[in-house]
């Protein structure tokens, strides 16, 4: 799993990339990321977490996407979730989390 943050003129925008699985996920977000990307989410009032490169996600990775959200909020940030896989969605779902994670609706992604 990769991160990068970058920054519009209104919020920060967190890419993650590649699996988000009980394999790839050792810690949460905020506890993993270094000071300056800290500073670069903090930044805005407002983050989005873009899941348009994830591959893979299981129940961890669903987790972690929580986790991170919560992490964030906490630190009076506001956060969406957008272009979530579909399969993520699916897990979501079934967790009754769904509500939580906002889908791009323009997204067509089988995964």
């Amino acid at each position: 799993m990769k991160l990068s943050v970058s920054s519009t003129s209104d919020a920060s925008i967190i890419k993650v990339a590649g699996e988000l699985d009980r394999d790839t996920l050792k810690h949460n977000l905020w506890t993993s990321i270094d000071g300056n990307l800290k500073k670069e989410i903090l930044k805005n009032t407002k983050t989005n977490i873009d899941l348009s490169e994830v591959g893979r996600a299981d129940t961890a990775g669903l987790a972690w996407v929580l986790n991170a959200v919560r992490d964030i909020r906490q630190q009076g940030v506001t956060v969406t979730v957008s272009k979530v896989p579909k399969k993520l969605m699916e897990l979501a779902a079934l967790s009754n989390a769904d509500q939580l994670l906002v889908k791009n609706e323009s997204s067509n992604d089988p995964r």
